[in-house]
Parts: C-alpha cells; structure tokens; sequence
C-alpha cells in the first residue's frame, strides 16, 4: 500500500538474552527508513516529501495461534488489492 505499512514480526528469543519491546522495534524502522529516504532525496533519487513520513503511533497485535497467523496473513497478502477503496487514493 503506497500510504501504510504492514508487517508480522516474529520475536525469538531464549532465557539469556534481552528482547527489545516491539515500541523499540518500530522506533528502530522508522528512524533507520526515515534516514535512507533522506540520503535518496539528498541524492537526487526521490523527490522531497512535505508531510510526515511515519505517523506518531502504530497498531500492534499479537498472533496467538497458528489460525490468527493465517488471518493476518491473507489480511497482509490481499490488502493491497483494496488501493482503489482507500480514502487516499
């Protein structure tokens, strides 16, 4: 979708080891992707955006079970194919 992002993120993790917070996690790609589409406009390969990037917040949720997974997943899959719908298209 030209307008938002989706994504399943799949922690794994064993007792010794730190797990950043999901929060951490989106800073983290939105900061490193707000940087490497500034190198491009820098460049000369993007045009310069006005607005924001990335909005404040984000929706997380967490996939409980195999039959979840499977539903986010054709949800991810299909969406684009709802462009035409979207109030900003």
């Amino acid at each position: 979708m030209p307008n938002h992002f989706h994504s399943i993120i799949i922690i794994e993790r064993n007792d010794t080891e730190v797990v950043p917070s999901i929060s951490k996690i989106v800073q983290e790609f939105k900061r490193y992707t707000t940087c490497e589409y500034f190198k491009l406009v820098k460049n000369g390969i993007l045009k310069p955006f006005d607005k924001r990037i990335w909005q404040r917040s984000f929706y997380d949720h967490i996939i409980r079970n195999e039959n979840d997974f499977n539903e986010i997943w054709m949800y991810i899959e299909n969406n684009p194919l709802k462009w035409q719908e979207d109030c900003y298209y």
